[in-house]
């Protein structure tokens, strides 16, 4: 798995419970002021959470291109030795 799909599992892993705790106390709020508040932080948050999913779907998209393409292709491509470049 490479660095950066890590780092953004991670990042999910952190804003998820994020998300949840905002959600209940915009419910729990007993003003108006807080319950806006709650309810932007909890948007912003989700927004922030899209992102990361969209980008993890890229990353795996390519992930499977690039699986497909190695198949396709036979296999992990051979890196050529110094008597071979000089042919």
């Amino acid at each position: 798995m490479s660095l950066v799909k890590q780092a953004i599992i991670a990042e999910l892993q952190e804003l998820m419970p994020k998300s949840t705790h905002y959600s209940e106390q915009y419910e729990n709020a007993k003003t108006k002021p807080k319950r806006d508040l709650m309810m932007k932080r909890l948007k912003k948050n989700n927004e922030k959470i899209a992102d990361l999913i969209v980008a993890l779907e890229k990353i795996n998209e390519k992930e499977k291109q690039e699986d497909e393409t190695a198949i396709r292709d036979g296999g992990v491509e051979e890196e050529s030795t110094p008597a071979q470049s000089a042919e």
